[in-house]
C-alpha cells in the first residue's frame, strides 16, 4: 500500500480507541488499516505491507508484542 505519508496499521480491541486513532491519522494524511485483533492484523501481514505499526499490548487474542514479532 503506497500512501504519500506511509501507512499504518492499527490494532486496537476497544472500538472507540481505535477509530480515534484511525481519524487523526487519517486527517494527517496517511493511509490506515484499523483492525481488532490480532488475528486479523497477522492476517493483513502477510499480505500488505505497512510503515508503522500501533498496536494495544493487551488484545482479546494475542499480546500486541506477539504481532510484532510476526
Amino acid at each position: 500500500m503506497k500512501h504519500e505519508k506511509g501507512s499504518i496499521l492499527v490494532v486496537e480491541d476497544d472500538r472507540n480507541q481505535r477509530e480515534i486513532v484511525a481519524t487523526i491519522l487519517r486527517k494527517e494524511g496517511y493511509y490506515v488499516e484499523p483492525v481488532d485483533c490480532a488475528k486479523t492484523a497477522i492476517s493483513l501481514l502477510k499480505s500488505s505491507t505497512f510503515d508503522i505499526i500501533l498496536t494495544d499490548l493487551r488484545l482479546p487474542d494475542m499480546d500486541g508484542t506477539e504481532v510484532l514479532k510476526e
